[in-house]
């Protein structure tokens, strides 16, 4: 029944040691209020009246529609697992009183839970599941050479803080996408709030890679209940040959590994980067596929945001023809 569940705009007064009790980072009010002042975004916070469930909804409007996010980026109620059909049956009644038109549910492959009967995008997700057990040392002489080029190459690392950092995180993410041809889904103030969060809060860490006092190169990684997340990444093409992401990279998990994570997520990979899956495999990964789900709310408003979606991307693919 919809009355076992209550909304709050503002985080109600036990949140955060809820937050606290699970190391969630993406539920906690720092977290979404980050994402409110970058991103313009709308949190909610959603919990079952006996507090047995919770979770937090990151609404982002998309022109006229508003769509809402479980536990973004990484998806998944405050204590890791997923909803379930039953339970977003009971909540679309809420939801929909708050102005949500679709609601996007990101389950991971390692999440336990019933799979929903619901249509959903699958994209090749990477992990290290047994984290404890992860050895440097144990990968391939290709990944221990590059990372020890780096070190030898005076690579030094350094951890983000402030945020001048996130300018730099912003470029060269901005950079990478360029390269990738994709979307810049991410604004320089998110990056600068990125960076200052990061030097306040523990379940968060930007690892910055530096040469003569340069930033050349950044990983940052978000800790989630028994679960380190891979969030963003990039590298200055000068400096590829000096190795600088795969320092990052071993640097990150170690991290992770000595923090008692039990896996390191580099979540999911686009369909069409395979070289992307292969490098993240190098690093003692395993890739199943992740699945995502565009649930509907507000029926007549959310088919009207699934077609005016395809007209935008059938725009865009015409945009690319015409330019290759």
């Amino acid at each position: 029944m919809s009355d076992q569940w209550q909304v709050f705009t503002e985080p109600p007064p036990s949140w955060e040691a809820m937050c606290q009790a699970e190391r969630s980072l993406f539920h906690t009010p720092a977290w979404q209020s980050l994402l409110k002042r970058s991103l313009r975004a709308s949190p909610l916070f959603v919990m079952q009246s006996d507090g047995a469930a919770a979770f937090a909804v990151t609404v982002f409007s998309a022109g006229p529609f508003r769509v809402g996010y479980v536990g973004f980026p990484v998806g998944g109620m405050l204590h890791g697992a997923p909803l379930t059909a039953a339970q977003l049956a009971e909540l679309r009644p809420l939801l929909r009183r708050q102005g949500i038109d679709r609601l996007r549910l990101v389950i991971s492959p390692l999440a336990f839970g019933e799979a929903l009967p619901y249509p959903a995008v699958a994209l090749p997700e990477t992990a290290v599941t047994n984290l404890p057990a992860w050895d440097l040392n144990q990968l391939s002489s290709s990944i221990r050479r590059n990372v020890n080029k780096a070190r030898r190459s005076g690579v030094q690392l350094q951890d983000a803080g402030l945020p001048m950092h996130g300018e730099r995180l912003f470029t060269l993410y901005r950079q990478t996408i360029a390269r990738h041809g994709g979307s810049v889904r991410y604004s320089a103030a998110y990056f600068r709030e990125l960076a200052s969060l990061a030097g306040q809060e523990a379940r968060l860490r930007c690892l910055l890679a530096a040469v003569d006092d340069q930033i050349v190169s950044f990983v940052c990684v978000g800790l989630d209940g028994a679960t380190a997340y891979y969030l963003h990444g990039a590298t200055d093409m000068a400096y590829q040959h000096l190795r600088p992401a795969d320092l990052l990279f071993a640097a990150a998990i170690t991290w992770a590994r000595d923090e008692g994570m039990a896996v390191y997520n580099m979540l999911a990979s686009p369909a069409d980067q395979p070289s992307l899956v292969r490098y993240k495999e190098k690093w003692g990964g395993e890739t199943a596929p992740q699945q995502t789900y565009d649930l509907p709310v507000r029926g007549g408003r959310a088919a009207l945001f699934t077609w005016a979606t395809a007209v935008f991307r059938t725009i865009n693919d015409i945009k690319e023809r015409f330019k290759s």
